[in-house]
């Protein structure tokens, strides 16, 4: 025999179950799709990251200071500072796709993801805020009105 406060119990579990409840399933393959990607994308610019995110790349720490307004600075160390934190973007993924706290890695993934973007901002940025600040190329044509 139930009695007349389990029947609300009951009615509120499976209204929050049925129509609020996320079911574990979709959370896992959320969590395996979106790690699965983020480590892709750190496969895909690990084969760039000196051209991109290193003092012997296309542009050197001091010269991305100067032009660009650095967010979250935790790229602009030294070289073997910024391949740590390069190689922790891989290994933190992992820990994502495999389900080590991922509330921890998607928290650090985020933090370490802008101060990658905050490095190199024309890896990311294809806006007009970075075209006109940029360097410029010795010998290319200056728009007219540009300075």
């Amino acid at each position: 025999m139930t009695s007349w406060r389990a029947k609300p119990r009951a009615w509120l579990g499976y209204l929050y179950g049925s129509l609020f409840g996320l079911s574990p399933l979709g959370l896992t393959l959320s969590r395996l799709i979106l790690g699965g990607t983020l480590f892709a994308d750190w496969l895909f610019l690990a084969r760039w990251y000196e051209a991109f995110f290193s003092e012997r790349g296309l542009f050197r720490r001091h010269e991305v200071l100067e032009v660009s307004k650095v967010d979250v600075p935790l790229f602009f160390g030294s070289e073997a500072w910024n391949l740590l934190l390069f190689g922790a973007i891989g290994a933190l993924s992992l820990l994502f796709v495999l389900g080590y706290r991922p509330r921890l890695m998607a928290l650090l993934l985020a933090l370490l993801l802008l101060g990658l973007q905050s490095r190199n901002p024309w890896v990311w940025n294809t806006g007009h805020a970075l075209i006109h600040r940029g360097p410029s190329v010795k010998g290319a044509p200056r728009l007219p009105g540009w300075p």
